[in-house]
């Protein structure tokens, strides 16, 4: 059995805070074998910069996912490439840096990580058909254990593509929106799948925003003031355990973590 925790979209510094704060307790608790993060607002809220990248490996992430603010922070093009452990959309244009999907070794074996983007609301990229994109990638697979972070906005095509690679892959994880969902399960064919793993960021704010920010920008359609809300960390990720031998997730267990509420571990 190999034990993966995968950690929600990590917003700013308060974010990463989070983490810094957390991670140890709950590695404490589970002998993990893998941790991963998507890492695309994890700074100042839109993108991931290389100190920020070195960073997060120094307090204890393994690997990272990206989403649709994969290219925000321009560095990222002169140094992705020189690492093994980023994946950004596969579904976007070939010719943009680094990869769609890769390998990362654990003392208990080999894992595949792909990262998909969605195509309902969401208007970066020129984005190709995850649903093809992830076909395509899986028959040219051979490793057993294989995570998609799927970064999409609409519960539906999330939820799709869960039923569409049951018990072709062992983890359908969302991404995106920020908040952590509660329905996490494993579908027959023992695929694990969550709509939304949630984020680390600050609790008092919207999806990581400061809470005035928010409230301009949707009331009036803009806003001079959306950076990363700061105070109370939360922490939002998913536990998994799965079957090195079949590559099928036997548990899922969502984590929710603040200073004063530990949920999941």
């Amino acid at each position: 059995m190999i034990k993966i925790l995968f950690i929600g979209d990590i917003y700013g510094k308060t974010g990463r805070n989070a983490v810094r704060r957390f991670l140890p307790i709950i590695k404490e608790k589970h002998d993990l074998d893998l941790v991963i993060a998507n890492g695309e607002n994890s700074t100042h809220g839109k993108g991931m910069s290389k100190k920020v990248y070195d960073e997060l490996m120094d307090i204890g992430v393994d690997a990272f996912t990206m989403g649709n603010h994969f290219l925000d922070k321009k560095d990222i093009i002169n140094w992705v490439d020189t690492v093994n452990n980023v994946v950004r959309p596969a579904n976007v244009g070939f010719t943009t840096p680094g990869k769609g999907s890769i390998v990362l070794d654990t003392k208990k074996g080999k894992v595949r990580l792909t990262n998909l983007i969605g195509r309902i609301f969401i208007k970066e990229f020129d984005k190709g058909n995850p649903f093809d994109v992830i076909d395509s990638i899986i028959e040219n697979s051979e490793e057993k254990i294989h995570i998609i972070d799927m970064h999409a906005e609409a519960t539906s095509e999330k939820r799709s593509l869960s039923y569409y690679v049951d018990g072709r892959v062992s983890a359908v994880l969302g991404t995106h929106t920020h908040i952590q969902t509660a329905d996490e399960r494993i579908l027959a064919g023992g695929t694990a799948t969550i709509t939304d793993v949630g984020f680390c960021g600050a609790y008092e704010s919207v999806l990581g925003i400061n809470i005035p920010g928010a409230i301009e920008y949707c009331k009036a359609g803009y806003s001079k003031n959306t950076s990363p809300a700061e105070g109370e960390e939360e922490f939002n990720g998913v536990v998994l355990e799965i079957d090195i031998t079949t590559g099928k997730t036997k548990s899922i267990k969502r984590v929710n973590l603040r200073p004063d509420k530990n949920e999941g571990i």
